[in-house]
């Protein structure tokens, strides 16, 4: 290989109402030494909220996702399911389940709640990450 790495990502995407739904993949190539980086990308919001992946295996990554959500007046909520294998080789590295939901109290504050469910598969460690948040804006 002449050390180029490709990157492809594509979604399907569908709206109705206040719900919203989402299919999608995404591959980092890599071929078992190296693989493609984006260390300026917000990966946080494609590869799964437990940041395992902030830095792409040398297999590659392969993530297959979907998306469901729902939004109505001050309320939003969302889930979101994750695939995750290598490019290079038949290797899966896990899976992982996100789920969130907010509240707007008014223009001005708002809470939410969010988790990462992580479950490895032979690469990195399986992880549960929680956040609660409070918000204010002027």
């Amino acid at each position: 290989m002449d050390g180029s790495r490709q990157y492809l990502h594509g979604e399907v995407a569908l709206a109705v109402n206040a719900w919203n739904g989402k299919l999608g993949h995404e591959r980092l190539q890599g071929d078992g030494v190296s693989a493609l980086q984006t260390p300026l990308a917000t990966l946080h919001a494609f590869n799964g909220w437990s940041d395992r992946f902030l830095v792409t295996p040398p297999n590659g990554l392969a993530d297959s996702c979907a998306s469901l959500g729902w939004k109505a007046n001050q309320w939003h909520v969302q889930a979101n399911a994750h695939r995750f294998g290598a490019t290079h080789t038949h290797l899966h590295y896990g899976s992982e389940l996100d789920f969130s939901s907010a509240y707007a109290f008014d223009r001005h504050l708002a809470t939410s709640l969010a988790l990462a469910n992580d479950r490895a598969d032979r690469y990195g460690a399986s992880t549960r990450t929680l956040w609660l948040s409070l918000r204010y804006k002027l």
